[in-house]
């Protein structure tokens, strides 16, 4: 496992490369993404994105050392011939799809996340380097790569999802619920997020305390199907028996007939 430091000097060597190749609009949610990473999820990612080779291992277990001036002219020459693998991951985020994108890793279930709702093509998520307090992830099930190839399911439920922002939080309570796309790892996603104070999709971004997120995750997660059925198979069980004693107590209390007693 990497150590804390290791982890940012890796993080730090990926965040300048998004920083010199991606899109203005795409910087601010591509770093925090990266910046929100455990040293586990970074190492899971390095993986995925087949950016772990026989050098790169090596220069992981130099990051522990202070670099002398020989060391660091190694470093350099360890760096070049690894920033062709870091460029290949970076491209996947603006075009073609990598092995694996961590927004796949969620929805294969291989990395864990704060699932609020399901459909058939997509899930929602909560963002863990959100814009504002509830900002949610629409992620298509499959690796789609542009806003034009999204399925109608990630709109509607985009949709459902500001609905249910709207109307579950409360303090604060949004001005207004905003939906906006982005593209990570060549992977199209709709963001779903509250207005409480002129927020915008590239507005900054922050750590969110995992408390927090748990108790969002339960506040805004769907009710089951099955428990409905459940509930509504008993109130029907019990009107039934209802009826049934209701009529067993109409036969016991039919009045008897009154008859005078016999004059002697």
């Amino acid at each position: 496992m990497l150590s804390e430091q290791q982890a940012e000097a890796i993080k730090k060597q990926i965040i300048q490369q998004i920083k010199a190749t991606f899109p203005e609009d795409k910087k601010a949610f591509a770093v925090s993404q990266i910046q929100g990473m455990s040293p586990g999820q970074l190492i899971e990612f390095l993986k995925k994105n087949k950016m772990v080779s026989k050098q790169g291992a090596k220069q992981l277990k130099q990051l522990k050392k202070q670099p002398s001036k020989k060391e660091k002219a190694g470093k350099t020459q360890a760096k070049a011939k690894t920033k062709p693998q870091v460029e290949k991951a970076v491209q996947a985020t603006t075009g073609s799809a990598p092995s694996q994108c961590i927004f796949c890793s969620i929805v294969n279930k291989e990395m864990p996340s704060y699932q609020i709702d399901e459909n058939k093509s997509c899930i929602a998520v909560l963002e863990i380097n959100p814009i504002s307090k509830g900002h949610t992830l629409i992620i298509p099930k499959e690796h789609i790569s542009s806003k034009d190839k999204l399925p109608q399911q990630a709109f509607s439920l985009a949709k459902k999802i500001s609905r249910k922002l709207k109307s579950k939080l409360k303090k604060p309570k949004p001005q207004d619920v905003e939906i906006a796309f982005t593209n990570m790892f060549g992977h199209e996603i709709v963001n779903v997020f509250p207005v409480y104070k002129g927020e915008k999709i590239s507005s900054g971004r922050y750590k969110e305390d995992e408390k927090v997120l748990k108790k969002l995750e339960k506040k805004l997660k769907k009710r089951s199907r099955k428990k409905s059925k459940k509930k509504k198979s008993s109130k029907s069980k019990k009107k039934k028996k209802s009826k049934k004693t209701g009529k067993t107590q109409s036969k016991k209390s039919k009045p008897k007939l009154w008859l005078p007693k016999r004059i002697p």
